[in-house]
C-alpha cells in the first residue's frame, strides 16, 4: 500500500518516507460492512484505526442512556487513537456508516511503533488532546446553546466535511437521518423534524429520505451565530 495515505496526518507529523512505509507494514486491512461496529463503548481499546473508505459515526451513550454522535469520521483520518495507552477502554462506539476498509494497529503494534519512533507517542497525545478539548467543546455547547443554534451548527460542520454543490443546493454526501441528526444535536427526533420543516417552510434545507442539502448558507449561518 502506498506509505502516502499517512503521510499528511498529525499522527505521523515527522515520519520519514521510510518509516511510514515500516509503519504501514505493520498494519492490517480492516474491513467492516455498513451499519456493523469496529467496537463498541467500553471494549478493550485494543486497536487504532486510519479510515481509508467510507464513513464512520462514533457515538457515546451518556449515563442517563442518551446516544450522541460525537463525529464522523471520513477518509482519511484517524480513530481509536486512545489503544496507544495500555489498559484502557473504548470511550466511544465506532459504527459503519457505510462499508469501511480501514488500516488497524494491534495495541502490541503500537507499541513497538512508539518504542522504535519516540515521536509517534508524542503525537498521539496530542491528537488525544485535541479531541478531548473537541468534545468538551462539543458537551458545553449542549448544555448551553439553544437547539436550533445547535442544529444549525451541526449542518454548517457537515457542509466543511462532507458538503457537495449541486443544483438543488450543498448536498451533504453522506446518509442522514433525522434520529441521528438529533443524536448530534443532543435533542429529541420530533425537535430536529420540527425544526427541519420550518427551515424547509423559509428554504434554508431541504430534508427526506436520509439526504439534507442546505439551500441557504448564509441563513444557517445567522441561525448558528456565526
Amino acid at each position: 500500500m502506498d506509505h502516502t495515505v499517512l503521510h499528511d496526518l498529525p499522527l505521523f507529523n515527522g515520519f520519514s518516507s521510510d518509516e511510514l512505509k515500516d509503519v504501514i507494514k505493520k498494519a492490517s486491512l480492516f474491513r467492516v460492512e455498513k451499519g456493523a461496529y469496529f467496537y463498541h463503548q467500553e471494549d478493550p481499546a485494543d486497536r487504532a484505526f486510519v479510515l481509508l473508505k467510507g464513513r464512520v459515526k462514533l457515538s457515546q451513550l451518556t449515563p442517563d442512556g442518551q446516544k450522541i454522535i460525537l463525529r464522523i469520521a471520513a477518509p482519511v483520518q484517524v480513530f481509536a487513537i486512545v489503544a496507544v495507552l495500555p489498559a484502557k477502554e473504548y470511550p466511544v462506539s465506532a459504527e459503519a456508516i457505510e462499508d469501511c476498509e480501514a488500516l488497524s494497529w494491534s495495541q502490541n503494534e503500537l507499541q513497538i511503533i512508539s518504542t522504535a519512533y519516540p515521536i509517534f507517542t508524542s503525537n498521539a497525545m496530542d491528537l488525544m488532546a485535541r479531541y478531548l478539548q473537541d468534545f468538551q467543546t462539543l458537551f458545553l455547547q449542549l448544555a448551553t446553546e439553544r437547539v436550533e443554534q445547535r442544529l444549525a451548527r451541526i449542518l454548517l460542520r457537515l457542509h466543511d466535511l462532507i458538503g457537495l454543490d449541486t443544483e438543488d443546493g450543498i448536498f451533504l454526501d453522506m446518509p442522514l437521518t433525522r434520529q441521528e441528526l438529533a443524536e448530534m444535536c443532543g435533542t429529541t427526533l420530533s425537535t430536529v423534524s420540527r425544526l427541519l420543516s420550518s427551515w424547509e417552510k423559509n428554504a434554508i434545507v431541504r430534508s427526506g429520505r436520509a439526504k439534507v442539502f442546505i439551500k441557504d448558507i448564509l441563513a444557517l449561518k445567522a441561525i448558528a451565530d456565526y
